[in-house]
């Protein structure tokens, strides 16, 4: 996580697009925000702060000086080093404040520079940009992350006392969807400040977590993912309403395909999934 002098993101974690411009996720926000609090793989991470192994770094040689003095070295030598079967990933335990273009002349040669690089760097991984990476348009919230996976799931935690039955339905559900290469984020639905799931864990393993505790939080966290999940899974025990009116937010303004409408799997404790009986009918 790069930070900048007045405390907020340069960066966390940094997107190669299409056209081979590059973003940094999350500039300007607030480093706390839990959209930045994960480890997550991403195209790649700034040369300001960044860590290879040496063995890797020579086998692959190091920094293409083409790209000297600045700009794109990074992005080449990320590159490489997934086309060489490697990971790049984004840890957020681990900051720096960073004096942006600190040692650039004017931004008019750090521009210049840029323009240059960029034709470079597109001129050699032309075939890759377009076949690997996002257009722009999709937002930096779909391309924050790499996955093997499209799409992505929310988990929604409606249980107000943490129980085995509760983790052990999520912990299978987080285990599947990790295997599968996908996509996560662990919503869970707290009024007091009982812990969830080992959170920390969680966000270590690449899922995202965000907690809400009224109705009005919930509505602003989908208002800011509309249409980004594919498919939502939701345990509840005491919260069942709040539960059924995030679920009503959702499939009216979250669900990537309209046609899909909404996948979901109802896992509360003594209540059947939507249009199934129960045990007890069933008997």
């Amino acid at each position: 996580m790069i930070l900048r002098l007045d405390g907020t993101l340069q960066e966390a974690g940094c997107i190669t697009w299409r056209d081979g411009h590059c973003e940094g996720y999350g500039r300007g926000e607030h480093p706390e925000s839990p959209a930045f609090a994960f480890t997550r793989d991403v195209d790649y991470c700034s040369g300001a702060f960044l860590m290879v192994r040496r063995q890797v770094f020579e086998a692959l040689g190091g920094l293409d000086e083409v790209f000297a003095p600045a700009y794109f070295e990074e992005v080449d030598l990320c590159m490489r080093i997934r086309a060489a079967g490697f990971r790049v990933g984004y840890e957020p335990r681990a900051q720096i404040t960073h004096f942006e273009y600190g040692s650039v002349e004017s931004s008019a040669s750090a521009k210049a520079l840029y323009d240059r690089n960029h034709v470079t760097f597109v001129e050699r991984y032309g075939s890759v940009l377009r076949s690997a990476h996002l257009d722009p348009t999709r937002g930096a919230l779909a391309a924050r992350a790499r996955t093997p996976h499209p799409g992505a799931v929310l988990l929604l935690d409606g249980a107000e006392d943490v129980g085995d039955e509760t983790d052990s339905l999520f912990r299978d559900a987080f285990t599947s969807l990790r295997l599968a290469g996908t996509a996560i984020t662990y919503l869970r639905l707290a009024p007091t400040d009982r812990p969830g799931m080992e959170e920390n864990a969680l966000r270590r393993s690449g899922i995202e977590v965000v907690r809400a505790a009224t109705l009005s939080e919930i509505r602003a966290f989908l208002a800011e993912r509309e249409k980004f999940y594919s498919l939502v899974i939701h345990s509840a025990s005491k919260n069942v309403h709040l539960v059924d009116e995030a679920i009503a937010a959702i499939s009216s303004t979250l669900i990537k395909d309209e046609a899909i409408a909404l996948g979901r799997a109802d896992v509360r404790r003594g209540r059947p999934a939507e249009g199934e009986e129960s045990r007890e009918d069933r008997s």
